[in-house]
């Protein structure tokens, strides 16, 4: 199973941190407002920072090959 777990699914306006960490076997990496991390090994981290200007819903996903698809995404809320 593939999954993306968030602490927060929301933040005021700004900007927000998000610290990326690979639990997985297999790269991945984080994408959210246009902005990535690397593609992460098992048990690496990114730090990703992120300035969001309106409130909105923003979408979020892994960006190696096939990954969203298989539900590695969601959506991240801007208040």
């Amino acid at each position: 199973m593939v999954s993306f777990t968030v602490s927060k699914k929301t933040a005021g306006r700004g900007i927000v941190v998000f610290k990326v960490t690979n639990v997985g076997k297999v790269g991945h990496a984080f994408e959210i407002n246009r902005r990535k991390t690397r593609v992460l090994s098992h048990s690496k981290s990114a730090t990703l920072r992120v300035t969001f200007l309106r409130k909105g819903h923003y979408a979020y996903q892994c960006t190696t090959n096939g990954h969203a698809t298989a539900r590695m995404k969601g959506a991240f809320t801007i208040t």
